[in-house]
């Protein structure tokens, strides 16, 4: 049984431990996750609101400045396309530098149909074609594509060198009165500001996130430790059930041999000293006249009989010694680090104990007494069988001699006597 209640409890401490790292691991990616996630949404809420306000500044600009623009064609059949003349392009950025700053805008782009930079307030970009630009092409094709970047450095509407600026860069499609597209605006809206907002945002849902995961993972544990604590104890009840005789509460006859198993590989395991193991010894003891004692008094008083003899021998025997009821009147004691006459001197005590007073009972006080088998391992002995065969012939010896008595059986002596004796 030993051998299976190891492994049950450290199978039950491993899921204990699995649950809670399992639940760590959980509760640690749920918070990244979501951390992520809050990131994203405040992030998407910035270009967002970016993106309406670059729509409504680019409308603006585009409402103020159609004039110089937008320049009809001469032929009333002709496209509408955007063109700028080089002499209006100094005194249009110094008009909208002013109007730009005041939407958070800080650098503002122009394309014609063909990709080519018409206006910038970075001067130094006009002229230049942009092919191979995703946002660029979508606008050109009719949608509206705007993304969160951060720039290693610009120059803003001030002409200042500026680094590490996030920007959210919107591309809006320029239709003509027909609906057709004509060209592209490029806004770059400053949302460096809000940084420090949405970085304090996430952090203060990322902590209150984790508080909660805290409160909950904390009281998920504390419930899994207690169920832990009360499977444990419900084992160990189980255990003790499995283990104890119900009428006396020692051992029970399998519980006791496994004991003496134990007994036997430690012994061959750990010598005392050299190449001798160390001793070992039982004490098979049997009820006298037990059932005599049922046929007068009844099998509640020999149930009384049998609980107070279990006591006295539990009581006379060592601490470090096993005592379990082996059979019906039968009690074996299991005596590690002892030799055949100190198991004899154990037994006289034994003995001893149980005559001492008799046994209240039926309205009756009967006497009791019990005899003893001893026998001690032999020194290259590892099995119970003929151990417990030599004590059986010690209390068969003990029994003709008279009863009451102990009676050491060695392995010279097994064989010379084995005939049956009265109980």
């Amino acid at each position: 049984m030993s051998s299976v209640r190891q492994p049950v409890r450290r199978r039950t401490r491993q899921l204990l431990r699995l649950l809670v790292l399992v639940g760590a691991l959980a509760a640690v990616a749920v918070l990244v996750l979501a951390t992520l996630g809050i990131y994203q949404v405040y992030e998407r809420h910035v270009v967002r609101s970016a993106e309406r306000e670059a729509i409504g500044t680019a409308n603006a600009l585009l409402e103020t400045e159609r004039a110089i623009l937008v320049n009809p064609a001469a032929g009333p059949e002709s496209p509408v396309r955007l063109a700028l003349a080089p002499v209006a392009i100094p005194r249009l950025a110094a008009r909208l530098r002013p109007f730009l700053h005041s939407f958070g805008v800080v650098k503002i782009k122009v394309y014609s149909a063909d990709d080519t930079i018409i206006f910038s307030t970075d001067l130094a970009l006009i002229g230049r074609v942009d092919r191979g630009n995703r946002g660029l092409a979508r606008a050109l094709a009719g949608s509206i594509d705007s993304h969160l970047v951060t720039t290693g450095e610009m120059v803003d509407l001030a002409g200042e060198q500026r680094f590490d600026v996030d920007v959210v860069e919107t591309y809006l499609p320029i239709h003509a009165p027909n609906g057709s597209i004509i060209g592209a605006f490029e806004v770059y809206t400053d949302i460096t500001p809000y940084r420090a907002d949405i970085r304090s945002g996430v952090l203060t849902s990322a902590l209150l996130l984790g508080g909660i995961l805290l409160v909950v993972f904390g009281a998920s544990f504390v419930v899994v430790r207690r169920a832990g604590t009360r499977l444990k104890q419900a084992q160990a009840a189980l255990e003790a059930l499995a283990a104890t005789d119900p009428l006396t509460g020692l051992l029970n006859r399998r519980r006791i041999l496994e004991r003496l198993d134990e007994e036997l590989s430690r012994r061959a395991r750990r010598p005392d000293s050299g190449p001798t193991p160390a001793p070992l010894s039982i004490l098979l003891l049997d009820l006298d006249h037990f059932k005599q004692c049922n046929d007068t008094h009844g099998h509640l008083a020999g149930d009384e009989v049998l609980r107070e003899t279990a006591a006295r021998i539990a009581r006379s025997i060592r601490r470090y010694d096993v005592v379990g009821r082996f059979g019906g009147e039968e009690f074996l004691v299991v005596l590690p680090g002892t030799g055949l006459s100190e198991a004899l001197a154990v037994a006289g005590r034994v003995l001893q104990a149980v005559r001492e007073s008799p046994v209240d009972a039926a309205a009756a006080s009967i006497p009791i007494t019990v005899s003893a088998g001893v026998a001690e391992v032999e020194p290259a002995e590892d099995r119970p069988e003929t151990l417990l065969a030599r004590a059986d012939n010690g209390l068969y010896a003990a029994k003709r001699q008279g009863r009451d008595r102990a009676a050491g059986w060695t392995a010279e002596q097994a064989g010379t006597e084995n005939s049956a004796a009265p109980r």
